[in-house]
């Protein structure tokens, strides 16, 4: 005798699968909009100027094998 739907596996199992997606989605965008980061420094020319003489320094400094 076959059970109802409700109480087999596979269709809860299948019902699982999107249902976390959706669940998993909606908290990242939540942690997501509460924690805004700017995308963009005031002073980005001075960083990258920065880490371009740090990756140049470290490099000059460092002995070729």
């Amino acid at each position: 005798m076959n059970k109802p739907w409700y109480k087999q596996f596979w269709p809860w199992f299948l019902i699982i699968l999107p249902l976390s997606v959706v669940v998993a989605s909606i908290t990242t965008f939540v942690v997501f909009s509460n924690n805004k980061v700017s995308l963009v420094a005031e002073d980005y020319y001075k960083k990258e100027k920065a880490s371009i003489w740090t990756f140049l320094s470290c490099a000059l400094l460092t002995p070729w094998e």
